[in-house]
């Protein structure tokens, strides 16, 4: 996002001093584990719409987030990202993502 500052790990252990350190989020998978969702850069509206599954997503155990692992990184700022549950397996990716 153009113009929010970003904290240095170091930084933001400092702003949040009082809390216990949390592991840093990383683009690794998690072995074994398949992922739950799919990541995609959307562009355009409805029907003429033009979806890209750029990563995958993993629920968090305690259910309350997600973990992302992005393949690539949208340059087109008039897109949007989209997060959504995987279907079943015998489906496609692209009907999956609608």
């Amino acid at each position: 996002m153009a113009g929010v500052p970003l904290l240095t790990r170091q930084a933001a252990k400092g702003a949040v001093s009082n809390q216990k350190e949390k592991p840093i989020m990383s683009n690794k998978q998690q072995p074994g584990r398949k992922p739950t969702h799919g990541v995609f850069h959307i562009r355009g509206e409805g029907k003429n719409a033009y979806w890209t599954k750029i990563g995958a997503a993993w629920i968090h155990e305690d259910g309350e987030g997600l973990n992302l692992s992005l393949d690539f990184i949208p340059t087109d700022a008039s897109g949007r990202l989209v997060i959504r549950a995987n279907k079943a397996d015998a489906q496609t990716q692209g009907e999956a993502a609608r």
